[in-house]
Parts: structure tokens; C-alpha cells; sequence
């Protein structure tokens, strides 16, 4: 399964400037709105880990590793692997990109996941777009006053 959400920041700060708010302060805050709670941190360096603990739909652990990262002037990113996943998902990967557009920043979620079964693809695809359908409002609302 898909997803593909994207979110313009207007700003004339450059996209490396943007992505240095990608940090522990921006994860926590994306995750204070979500049904988990947040464990651990690394950063996003190749090798860095992810730890949430989800509480809906079920109590599950979830375990994340940064996989590849690259910065350049016109496009930043970093790749999660997910290494433990909840309850049905046996795949996940989510590239966290940044790219310059004309007059700002393009924040982009691009997501690839797998279940064991079609209920649970579109289950866990609804759950997934609605969560970072949200972002769209955080990262604005986030970014306002640091950029």
C-alpha cells in the first residue's frame, strides 16, 4: 500500500534550514496528537532507532531504523525501516522528504506498507492517512514560528 501526502511551507529559508527543525522537538510534538506515545529518539542519522508505543487500536511496540539520509541544496530526506511492527503490518518504510519549490518548501510523507491481508492493508491505510493527512496542519502550525 501507498501514501503519499504533501504539505507547501512558505519560506525563503533553504530546504537544509527546514529540515534542521526535523529533530526530537518536532517528533514529539507530531506525536502528542497521535495514538501513541513516544519512547525513543535518535535522530535521524543512518542507524538511529524509533521506539513508540502505539495504544490504539491495540497496545503495540513499534521499532523504527533510519536506513539512508541525504542533504543536498535542493532536497533533504531520511528513510524509517520499520524492524518491529504492531500487530498485522509485516512491511513499512516512510521517506520523510523536503524539497525547495518557487517561494518555500515541500515537506512530503511518502509511505510503502504491507499486512498480511487486503482488510488489513485498507485498515491500516485508513489509520495511516488520517494521521498524516493531520500533519499537514502540524508542520504548518509547527514551522510558523521557526522559520
Amino acid at each position: 500500500m501507498k501514501i503519499n501526502v504533501q504539505t507547501f511551507i512558505k519560506t525563503n529559508r533553504d530546504v537544509s534550514d527546514v529540515f534542521s527543525h526535523f529533530n526530537e522537538k518536532m517528533f514529539r510534538y507530531l506525536t502528542s496528537y497521535a495514538p501513541v506515545k513516544a519512547l525513543r529518539y535518535d535522530g535521524d542519522e543512518v542507524g538511529s532507532q524509533i521506539h513508540l508505543q502505539m495504544l490504539l487500536p491495540w497496545k503495540d511496540l513499534w521499532v523504527s531504523v533510519i536506513t539512508e539520509r541525504n542533504l543536498n541544496e535542493k532536497e533533504c530526506y531520511f528513510i524509517d525501516v520499520g524492524e518491529k511492527l504492531p500487530f498485522n503490518i509485516l512491511k513499512w518504510q516512510h521517506k520523510h522528504i523536503l524539497r525547495k519549490a518557487e517561494s518555500g518548501v515541500i515537506i512530503e510523507d511518502d509511505i510503502r506498507f504491507e499486512s498480511s491481508n487486503w482488510f488489513f492493508n485498507q485498515f491500516w491505510w485508513f489509520i495511516f492517512v488520517s494521521q498524516f493527512l493531520v500533519r499537514k496542519i502540524q508542520y504548518q502550525k509547527y514551522l510558523k514560528n521557526r522559520l
